[in-house]
Order: C-alpha cells, then sequence, then structure tokens
C-alpha cells in the first residue's frame, strides 16, 4: 500500500488481484483487510501530500497525478504504444530468457506455486491494456516468475537420471549457457551504447585537468537534469565548458 500510494500508483494493478486471492482463500477477513488498507492509506497519503507540498510549494499527490494523466486521460500512449501482447512476446522473454519457458513448466511441476503466480500474471495481463508499455512497468513481477523457473529447474536437476528427465536436463543447461550468452552480448551492447556514460567519462577526465589547472568544470545542469529526469539518463546531454 505504501509503494502504490507513495512511489508507484500503478503497483495497484499488482495490489488488487493480491488482496483478491487472499480474500477468496480466506488468508484475511474482509472487515481485517478494510481496517489494515483505510488505515494505511489514509498516513500515507498524508504523509506524500505534505512532503510534497512543501517541496513543490503547491498542494500536491505525486501519483494521483500520475494515475490521472495514464489511466484516467490515458495520455500515456503520447509517449509511444505497444500491442496488446508485447508483455509476453517481447518484455517478458528479453528479460527473463531461459527462465520464461521454465516458469510455464513450474507451474505445470508444482501447482502450489500457481498461487503466487495468479496474482503477477493478472498484474501484467491488467497493464497490457495501457496502450504505453516498458518493461520498468512490470518488473516486480519478474522475481516470481523466476521462483516459478528455479523450481522446475530444481525439479529437472534432482531428476536427471531418470527417463525422459535426462533429455529435459539437456534442455536445461543449453538454455542456461544460451541465458548467459544473451546476458553477456547485451552487456557488451549496453556498455558500448551509453552516451551518459561517455558524456560522464568525458567530465570526469576533464575534471582531473581542471584540478591541475585550478580550473573548476562547469556543467548545464538543466540539460543534464531534463535528461535525467524524463528518460532515466538514457542520452545525456551535457554541455561541458
Amino acid at each position: 500500500i505504501f509503494a502504490t500510494l507513495v512511489f508507484r500508483c500503478d503497483m495497484l494493478l499488482l495490489l488488487c488481484p493480491l488482496g483478491l486471492e487472499l480474500l477468496l482463500t480466506k488468508s484475511i477477513s474482509l472487515w481485517k483487510a478494510l481496517k489494515c488498507c483505510i488505515g494505511t492509506a489514509l498516513f500515507c497519503i498524508g504523509l506524500t501530500v505534505l512532503v510534497d507540498t512543501i517541496m513543490w510549494k503547491r498542494l500536491l499527490w505525486p501519483e494521483f497525478e500520475v494515475l490521472w494523466f495514464n489511466s484516467v486521460l490515458n495520455r500515456s500512449s503520447e509517449w509511444g504504444t505497444h500491442p496488446f501482447h508485447w508483455y509476453f512476446t517481447s518484455a517478458l522473454p528479453r528479460s527473463l530468457l531461459a527462465a520464461y519457458p521454465l516458469f510455464l513448466l513450474g507451474v505445470l511441476l508444482d501447482r502450489r506455486v500457481l498461487f503466487y503466480i495468479l496474482p503477477v500474471f493478472s498484474f501484467v495481463l491488467l497493464f497490457s491494456k495501457l496502450p504505453h508499455k516498458e518493461l520498468r512497468f512490470i518488473i516486480s513481477s519478474v522475481p516470481m516468475f523466476n521462483l516459478s523457473a528455479a523450481i522446475a529447474a530444481s525439479r529437472i536437476y534432482n531428476n536427471r537420471k531418470k527417463g525422459f528427465w535426462k533429455f529435459l536436463h539437456i534442455i536445461l543447461v543449453g538454455l542456461l549457457m544460451i541465458s548467459v550468452g544473451c546476458t553477456i552480448i547485451t552487456f557488451m551492447a549496453s556498455y558500448e551504447n551509453y552516451p551518459s556514460g561517455y558524456a560522464l567519462k568525458e567530465l570526469h577526465k576533464m575534471g582531473q585537468l581542471s584540478l591541475s589547472l585550478s580550473l573548476p568544470p562547469c556543467v548545464w545542469s538543466d540539460a543534464c537534469l531534463c535528461v535525467c529526469v524524463l528518460i532515466g539518463i538514457s542520452c545525456l546531454c551535457a554541455v561541458l565548458c
């Protein structure tokens, strides 16, 4: 609840399936859930409004404005759109790699993990309704998918000497090697294609030079801050003088 109201309003799409599952399985009573959620929500809203109102010098609840802009006005599409299936056919396969097919196998091998997978699967499914999609929106679901994949890998490894399991074990080793290879390739690609990294490296060089000449380096902070906030330092434009 705290993370939803203070940091990421879109976590509501994960909170709701989790809460519904807890209620349906009678892990918590409706009355107890209401008391806990309402009290915590009021405290969190009061805290974030107080802090951000002081910092921004106007009455402000940041995550409500994000929710209003992205979901109610549906203006997040102004930042680009992807098809409904993008999370399942592109984002998750690229982030999970070998764990993607293994998590599906884990659900089949151990039905107990379904209790944990259903809420995060619903979370991704609900997020798929929004036209604007980014991996960071659903990154919180990755650990649970990895858990299911780990269960499958463990079951295959423990039974690797039995019949058909030998074949699955060979596939598992192959998938892990492919994952390691893909990770190395993408890491090197990111390392070689990171403009802000080169900009900061040049800044450090100029800083060392300026120290020897007793001249402080100057960075145009407006450009840096705008880029850092809007696109996460994906294309840092620093003006050095």
